[in-house]
Formats: C-alpha cells, sequence, structure tokens
C-alpha cells in the first residue's frame, strides 16, 4: 500500500485467513505505533510498517 491509498478496517480483516471461524468474531490490534489515516477520506496518511495481531471470539458461550 501506498500513502494515499484508502484503507479501512475491513480491508486489514481480510489480509487474515482464518480456518474454522464460522459463528466467531474477528478482531485485530495494531502492535505499537498506530496506523496513521485520515478520517474524512479514510487514506494512508503516512509510511510505516506495522505489526497487527488478529483474534478470534466466541459471540456466545457453548459448552
Amino acid at each position: 500500500m501506498y500513502v494515499g491509498d484508502k484503507l479501512t478496517e475491513e480491508d486489514i480483516l481480510n489480509w487474515a485467513t482464518f480456518e474454522n471461524a464460522d459463528g466467531l468474531k474477528a478482531g485485530f490490534e495494531v502492535i505499537g505505533d498506530p496506523i496513521q489515516v485520515y478520517q474524512l477520506s479514510s487514506t494512508l496518511a503516512e509510511p510505516g510498517v506495522h505489526q497487527i495481531r488478529y483474534c478470534l471470539e466466541a459471540t456466545t458461550r457453548t459448552s
């Protein structure tokens, strides 16, 4: 990606591949410095390298 490219949370989630994730809520967190994005246009504001941690969370409790 380049500065000026559009970046949304959905884009970041689409980079991950989850197996057996049916019924689970997917999420992520950026480790370290946040990704700088212009709020109105959702475009990248600064170049950088970022680590992203993905997670899956059950939406209902099962035994």
